[in-house]
């Protein structure tokens, strides 16, 4: 792997505050010149927690996110309870020797290592200590708000998509992994680990050729299916995505 500059986080919803993270990661790489880089842990860490309630976007879709925001490299870890035993130098020292990281950008909350036992001031001294450049970004906020992706995760299970979408760098949307048409009817399928909206109908659409198909399907707040409630969807396929724009009831 080339020199890198790798942004820190573990990017669950890519919020507006994690775009401002991209986009200095983006500027400290022509600094150095290295290519710009971002950590991409794979699975839920609330999982470890028992509470887990689905991610806002997946590690396949974050990877487009992210090359879609000029990422060049991604810095992939399985998420497993060896991984988060790691001790916070034990962290560090992978990454810079493992992938040539000539300098970190994360948020000014960010923690590592066993127990969250690293953050912001360790992660100073250590680039200070290694000759590695550094940025902490500071919160953002919106309506006088730090973002957060457990704030963006509420308004979604409440489904309340528009003040979400608001605070995400990407609206939100379902990949659809699988189409079941019975009687008229047509229900969409989408990732396991995803989260659920809340039950109710939601205005959505999907694209096609750069033209927007408006539709509205609804969701039973619980199965990782979305019923085509009206709309033409007979140009979709397995892999489009769904756009929710907000919910009607």
């Amino acid at each position: 792997m080339k020199d890198c500059i790798l942004a820190l986080g573990f990017f669950d919803s890519v919020h507006i505050g994690h775009k401002k993270i991209i986009e200095e990661t983006i500027l400290l790489s022509k600094k150095f010149n290295a290519v710009p880089a971002v950590l991409l842990m794979e699975g839920d860490l609330n999982f470890f927690t028992g509470k887990t309630t689905g991610l806002i976007f997946t590690p396949d879709e974050r990877r487009e996110i992210f090359s879609d925001s000029g990422i060049k490299e991604i810095v992939s870890f399985k998420l497993s309870k060896e991984f988060l035993d790691r001790s916070k130098s034990e962290f560090l020292k992978t990454l810079k020797n493992d992938y040539n990281v000539k300098g970190f950008v994360c948020g000014n909350d960010f923690t590592f290592g066993k127990n969250a036992e690293g953050n912001v001031d360790y992660l100073k001294k250590y680039c200070s200590d290694n000759d590695l450049g550094l940025s902490v970004i500071e919160d953002v906020t919106a309506k006088g708000k730090r973002v957060s992706t457990r704030d963006i995760k509420k308004l979604l299970l409440c489904g309340d998509v528009e003040n979400a979408n608001a605070e995400l760098s990407f609206p939100f949307y379902y990949t659809v992994k699988d189409i079941f048409v019975k009687n008229g009817e047509t229900a969409l399928f989408f990732d396991y680990i995803k989260i659920v909206l809340y039950s109710g109908l939601y205005d959505a659409y999907f694209l096609r050729d750069g033209v927007k198909y408006f539709i509205k399907v609804s969701f039973n707040g619980s199965d990782h299916m979305m019923t085509v409630v009206s709309g033409d969807v007979s140009e979709l396929k397995i892999g489009d995505k769904i756009f929710i724009t907000g919910k009607v009831s």
